[in-house]
């Protein structure tokens, strides 16, 4: 039920990104609130649940928005099982590591876009890309994520709030 949960919330978070996000655009960046989704949604419930939720959002993306199906599933996928190995050592008090891993995973996926879309396209501008693109956005991401992080934090309690409660009506059930 969580994972339902989490898909439809980044389904939202994806369309959001597609449609009204361009308002709050600073210098034409605007932030990656599905990447943040994808990494915090690792982080907090590991890399399996991570690894799920970005392929299946990388995938929609793929779908919604591009030509070309599975840069995105591959590229949120592997970033959503990544963030899922920091689980163990995190403490959800804490707000420095998501704001690093967060800039990470962004820092990763915009170079990656760079690789497929300019570099293989035969622009070799790396020091422009990365100056006026990667690290603004990057930027941008981690500081949105510093907001989004309590929020996203809240919905997982909540999430395994009606897990726990769903299982509790299994187990009622199978008695009866």
């Amino acid at each position: 039920m969580s994972q339902l949960l989490a898909g439809v919330i980044g389904f939202l978070l994806l369309l959001g990104e597609g449609t009204w996000l361009h308002y709050a655009e600073l210098a034409s960046i605007t932030p990656n609130l599905t990447l943040i989704f994808v990494v915090l949604w690792g982080l907090l419930k590991g890399s399996r649940r991570g690894r799920y939720l970005g392929l299946a959002l990388g995938l929609l993306q793929d779908f919604l928005f591009c030509r070309y199906i599975g840069f995105y599933g591959m590229v949120y996928y592997l970033l959503g099982h990544s963030s899922g190995y920091f689980q163990k050592d995190f403490y959800q008090s804490h707000a420095i590591l998501p704001l690093l891993i967060v800039a990470g995973a962004d820092l990763i996926y915009g170079f990656l876009q760079y690789l497929v879309y300019c570099f293989f396209a035969g622009d070799l501008a790396i020091g422009y890309y990365l100056l006026h693109r990667i690290l603004p956005e990057m930027c941008y991401t981690a500081m949105i994520s510093v907001i989004l992080y309590p929020l996203v934090c809240w919905l997982s309690r909540m999430a395994e709030k009606i897990d726990s409660n769903m299982s509790k009506l299994r187990k009622v059930g199978k008695r009866e």
